[in-house]
């Protein structure tokens, strides 16, 4: 049977590793993996990299980028169903330092190539896809599509990163969001993301990566992550001021934009995007889903 690998915890906590961790620091966090001890889901990632991709994976390393795992804070009360799901992801990663100049031009590059979206009033977007989306077949999608080198570069950089559970790959679907001050405030209310389909291997999304291509230095545009919780009321009504003290305990953090930072977080955990105060966030977003399952799991 499968087992939950996350651990109860009161609140949100951290740990901080270099993404070019020493051997001995791998094999303790190998084991980790394996007993469920690390809070993450056991898989055995694919052996299958390409050339392009290796060379991308060893550029990427050279970056020394570092991950820091935020955790769900859980009571021992509370239950979600959604817990016992062995395709949920358990946790969030910041990553600094994520890519090389070099990638991160190309992304920029690409972003001002494709037109902007504008029938969306919370934000506008860019769109790409890669040439898995319909083949050679122009007429299966409307958005730009590239050859596949998206993906191949974000998939090793996700290596790269060594997590706990490296077996993440994105679908190659991708939009760019840009916020900005004007007299459209952008805004993202507190909501949970929905779920793709990977075209080719019919695998489902189960996070979201946001790759940050700005600063803002003003406090504006944070992303903040809310912690799950079913708000049930026995007998009479909740008041205003118990229910806007829920909300601000269910603040897991927040995180301000940076460029050359990522964040990923699972779709089913609760998450706002805060008011532009004067500089613009941009920001690429990614759908993440498994690569492949340890027989362990079977």
């Amino acid at each position: 049977p499968r087992s939950n690998p996350r651990q109860p915890q009161e609140t949100a906590t951290s740990i901080v590793m270099n993404a070019s961790a020493s051997e001995n620091t791998q094999a303790e966090l190998g084991e980790k993996r394996k007993t469920g001890q690390d809070g993450f889901r056991t898989t055995t990632p694919s052996d299958n990299t390409s050339p392009t991709a290796t060379a991308a994976l060893a550029d990427a390393n050279t970056n020394h980028s570092t991950v820091r795992i935020i955790h769900h804070p859980k009571d021992d009360s509370e239950e979600d169903e959604t817990d016992n799901n062995d395709a949920n992801l358990l946790v969030a990663f910041h990553i600094q330092n994520a890519f090389s100049e070099t990638d991160l031009k190309k992304l920029n590059d690409l972003r001002l190539r494709i037109p902007l979206d504008l029938s969306r009033p919370t934000c506008p977007r860019r769109f790409v896809t890669e040439k898995e989306y319909g083949g050679d077949n122009d007429n299966v999608c409307s958005h730009p599509r590239e050859n596949g080198w998206i993906g191949e570069f974000l998939n090793a950089a996700v290596q790269s990163w060594n997590l706990p559970d490296p077996s993440l790959q994105c679908l190659p679907w991708y939009r760019f969001l840009e916020y900005t001050k004007g007299e459209q405030q952008h805004v993202m209310a507190k909501h949970t993301d929905g779920t793709n389909v990977h075209p080719a291997t019919g695998a489902r999304s189960i996070a979201t990566m946001l790759i940050y291509l700005s600063t803002c230095n003003d406090g504006g545009g944070a992303t903040t992550l809310y912690r799950r919780r079913q708000h049930k009321t026995k007998g009479r009504q909740k008041s205003k001021a118990t229910t806007e003290q829920e909300a601000n305990n269910d603040v897991i953090e927040s995180i301000s934009p940076t460029y050359n930072t990522a964040l990923i977080f699972p779709h089913n955990w609760p998450h706002s995007g805060e008011a532009i105060v004067q500089d613009p966030k941009i920001a690429l977003r990614v759908d993440l889903t498994w690569t492949t399952v340890s027989s362990t799991d079977e």
